[in-house]
């Protein structure tokens, strides 16, 4: 057993909702479950959310392997979560939340999802700041609750056993067959790498660039003699100005400066890999 590796049960379900978070964490714990894990079983509002992710922050340190598991209802539009009060926290908001903690850990953050929809957290994590989590698991489909308890249980069963998140991943899939599969992972490598053929697929968009140009000159206060000279750089070379962009944002999404070893941690293709 591996002391560093962390796992944090976080539930808010509705009135009459099976509590899948706790009986997941209560097999667990009987089994083999790390000791500094917690259920967090009592998010109600965004309040105790809050309090549960400073929480969770506060006892984590460089080094750790820390899972956070989020047992609450995805809302239809699958832009975020729903509290048990009703309150619904937008994903980009929790990506943000997280990315305090994968920061703090060294970039050893893995997230699963007992969520309705929950693959749609992807949409939450911008390209331009540090990554808020190593890999994602879970669903864009709606899931069961049979479904999810069966296929996490023994995910997590396999990866405390053999430190080892392909191999568990095998085990999820394997899990349930009476049921079709439509959980993923998707590491946080992928979704950078994606966003960025997806830049530079709409960078020829003329509607693209113009508001690309009132975005970067209202992020950087630029004056009208510095938004007219962006603009002029940068359709006279938009890969030369992409591939600037592209160095600056990979050392910091990847956190390189800070963690170096996540050249090699992490599959990170060179600029004229990516903007041709």
């Amino acid at each position: 057993m591996n002391n560093d590796i962390k796992v944090y049960v976080l539930e808010s379900l509705q009135q009459g909702d099976k509590l899948t978070g706790t009986n997941l964490y209560n097999d667990l714990i009987s089994y083999k479950l790390p000791f500094d894990s917690k259920l967090y079983d009592r998010i109600v509002d965004k309040g105790d959310w809050y309090k549960t992710i400073e929480d969770i922050r506060s006892n984590v340190k460089y080094g750790d392997v820390v899972f956070i598991h989020i047992e609450i209802h995805g809302n239809e539009g699958g832009t975020g979560v729903v509290l048990k009060n009703g309150e619904t926290i937008a994903f980009e908001k929790i990506c943000e939340d997280f990315r305090n903690i994968n920061i703090k850990i060294g970039c050893n953050l893995y997230i699963t999802l007992a969520v309705c929809h929950g693959l749609y957290m992807i949409m939450g994590l911008v390209p331009l700041k540090e990554m808020p989590f190593c890999g994602l698991i879970g669903s864009q489909e709606e899931i069961k609750e049979s479904d999810l308890e069966i296929r996490y249980y023994e995910f997590y069963n396999s990866y405390l056993e053999y430190n080892d998140i392909e191999s568990a991943m095998e085990q999820l899939k394997k899990a349930n067959p009476d049921i079709p599969n439509s959980y993923r992972y998707i590491r946080s490598d992928e979704i950078f790498i994606n966003s960025w053929k997806k830049y530079i697929n709409d960078s020829s968009n003329k509607n693209w660039q113009k508001e690309n140009l009132n975005k970067v000159s209202e992020e950087n206060n630029f004056n009208r003699k510095q938004r007219r000279k962006f603009d002029r750089v940068f359709k006279k070379d938009k890969i030369k100005c992409a591939k600037s962009i592209y160095k600056e944002k990979t050392d910091l999404f990847f956190m390189l400066k800070d963690y170096p070893d996540n050249k090699n941690r992490f599959c990170i293709p060179k600029s004229n890999e990516i903007i041709r």
